[in-house]
């Protein structure tokens, strides 16, 4: 038997869900068995959840966004956050931004904003993708069985999964103390 060396898929992290509970494997994400169902659900809320905090995956900065031809600009429909890098006060209202010192959707100028983006389950890393099957896993267990002993076991694998994805974050974002102005505060 051959293992498959890629990243978990989100097929793989739904038949994970349901092997915690003792349920058999589906073969499409798409399934209509009521647990496969409860299981996407809920890897999609906790998915989005994890990535609205903002992950060097999913995070734009100086991100410019343009006018359409009614000097408008359209939010984003995956963006899970903006905030605008201008001076401008600008709010998301009914698709659009919003500038609430002009009181008018009608953009004077582009934007340039810093954005969070809720991306497919497959478009995040490995290590963002295990950490949040074994967290979806585990409040699903919680909400379908409610065991106590598997709650344990899938707690502490929770735990390890996200010491490895904060480790991968701070590896990939490069954060150092000597170049934190957070810190160089603090330490001075």
């Amino acid at each position: 038997m051959s293992l498959d060396l890629t990243p978990i898929t989100e097929l793989d992290a739904i038949n994970q869900m349901l092997r915690h509970i003792g349920v058999p494997s589906v073969d499409s994400v798409s399934s209509t068995d009521p647990y496969a169902v409860s299981a996407r659900q809920i890897l999609h809320e906790v998915s989005r959840a994890v990535q609205a905090t903002g992950l060097e995956c999913n995070t734009d900065t100086e991100y410019d966004l343009t006018r359409n031809v009614d000097n408008k600009i359209a939010v984003p429909t995956n963006a899970l956050r903006i905030d605008c890098t201008s001076d401008s006060d600008l709010v998301a209202r009914s698709g659009f931004f919003w500038d609430r010192e002009d009181h008018t959707d009608v953009l004077d100028d582009d934007i340039e904003v810093t954005v969070v983006w809720f991306l497919d389950f497959e478009d995040l890393p490995d290590c963002a993708r295990r950490y949040i099957a074994i967290k979806a896993g585990r409040m699903f267990q919680v909400n379908t069985v409610g065991s106590t002993e598997l709650y344990k076991m899938t707690a502490r694998d929770e735990q390890q999964a996200y010491e490895a994805f904060v480790e991968q974050q701070v590896e990939v974002g490069d954060y150092n103390l000597r170049n934190n102005t957070d810190m160089l505060d603090i330490l001075r």
